[in-house]
């Protein structure tokens, strides 16, 4: 338990106390309101005991020796540990969620073992960060998975269109699937699931390396979240547009962050670490991320108050999150490309990241609209002749309950829906009088 609700991106600062007693153990306590825990679930549920990894300041003689972490028992799975509180948040929207709580301490006494370190006092500032180390691992592991939903809501979306059928104008039923329109959100999502395959045990094998350091894996974490996220939101958005009205309902699985960049981007643009650097630097997409790192340091120089300043904020923090997603576009394409990915598959992936910011690659003469439209083109009749294959093969490793997929799944969930029927008559045309 981490962030609290006063104190969202500011985890430096938390208000959690636990207080050293002259016998070696500790007090727990949340000072006020604003420093409750926010969002892990502390619920009791299903009667299984609960414990969780608590963040507080460790007070040793009214001496603030920095956050640190403390083993709590939350519950025993019926009711809450003595002095423990939480409320139930109201679940988020769209889908199954946890039981996300506010969680607050009241006079917890925490035996000595209950802190994971020691007492002494922090020798510097990087202290808190080995605190909290464990974070973009949790980042990593959370973005990654966010690709199996991606797959689910792709083998759902071309499992409707290939079932869904219209009338052309010469009068015979052809299924949605035969339109441009409804291939491109397909097509595009395919691309990416191919590159985020392999861009993920890229990522994973140089974070799983001791000798890396710990900035450079937090700087992995977030570009992986950043892609995956933006990649993931994307192409839902797309398939629930293209679902029409049965997109939105939430029994058909498609309707069901921010954290880091502001930080990471800024401590690339100051130099104080860097990311791997590109192996293919003549490739369009690794020329856009350092064009735009480039252009940044630039201005952030030509900035007199420095990363702290207004200026900065006005101007540089938009900045920032297209800068991680330049950097995360480009690792995921050069691991595709290491991993022997289709060029087909490869050249629907890169043309579709150029046109998030078609403006930077005409403005520097590597593309015109009409090149970069010819070669989308021809990459997607590519990944269309293929593309049957890969949803079967996607689909025989996804359960579903999408009544979509099919006509019978969709005939049986009608089927299934209350009904009402009754005698009663109402008449819309009730007799008057006239005087």
């Amino acid at each position: 338990m981490l962030t609290e609700i006063d104190h969202g991106l500011d985890t430096k600062h938390l208000e959690t106390t636990a207080t050293l007693q002259h016998d070696g153990s500790f007090i727990l306590n949340t000072p006020h309101p604003g420093a409750a825990k926010f969002m892990p679930p502390s619920m009791p549920v299903a009667g299984l005991p609960r414990v969780a990894v608590v963040m507080a300041k460790l007070i040793v003689k009214e001496e603030d020796r920095g956050i640190r972490p403390f083993l709590v028992a939350l519950s025993d799975g019926k009711e809450m540990c003595g002095g423990v509180s939480t409320k139930l948040i109201p679940p988020l929207g769209g889908g199954d969620s946890l039981d996300h709580a506010i969680t607050s301490f009241v006079n917890v006494h925490l035996p000595p073992s209950a802190l994971l370190g020691d007492i002494k006092t922090p020798t510097d500032h990087q202290h808190f960060f080995s605190v909290i180390s464990r974070v973009p691992i949790g980042t990593l592991s959370l973005s990654i998975g966010l690709l199996p939903a991606q797959k689910a809501s792709t083998v759902i979306y071309a499992q409707y269109s290939m079932r869904r059928m219209v009338t052309d104008p010469s009068g015979h039923k052809v299924p949605i699937m035969s339109f441009r329109t409804q291939q491109l959100p397909l097509l595009r999502s395919l691309a990416q699931i191919k590159v985020l395959e392999k861009m993920a045990p890229w990522v994973i094998e140089r974070f799983r390396n001791p000798t890396v350091d710990a900035r450079v894996r937090h700087g992995l974490a977030i570009i992986t979240k950043a892609v995956f996220l933006q990649h993931g939101q994307q192409s839902l958005a797309q398939f629930v547009e293209r679902c029409g009205a049965q997109g939105l309902f939430s029994h058909n699985q498609l309707i069901s962050y921010q954290l880091g960049l502001l930080g990471l981007a800024t401590e690339l643009l100051l130099g104080r670490y860097a990311l791997p650097s590109p192996t293919m630097p003549t490739c369009l997409l690794a020329k856009h991320e350092q064009g735009l790192i480039a252009e940044a340091r630039a201005q952030l120089q030509a900035l007199k108050g420095g990363h702290r300043s207004k200026e900065y904020n006005d101007f540089m923090l938009p900045r920032c999150r297209p800068i991680v997603e330049a950097i995360g576009h480009r690792v995921a394409y050069e691991a595709a490309c290491a991993a022997g990915v289709p060029e087909c598959i490869l050249a629907v992936y890169e043309s579709e990241v150029v046109n998030m910011d078609i403006g930077w690659y005409i403005e520097n003469g590597e593309v015109t609209r009409l090149s970069l439209w010819e070669k989308e083109n021809a990459a997607l009749n590519g990944v269309l002749t293929s593309a049957e294959a890969m949803i079967h093969d996607m689909a025989a490793g996804i359960r579903t309950t999408a009544p979509i997929v099919s006509q019978e799944t969709y005939a049986a969930f009608v089927e299934s829906l209350p009904s009402l029927t009754g005698e009663a008559s109402y008449s819309l045309h009730p007799e008057c009088t006239i005087d």
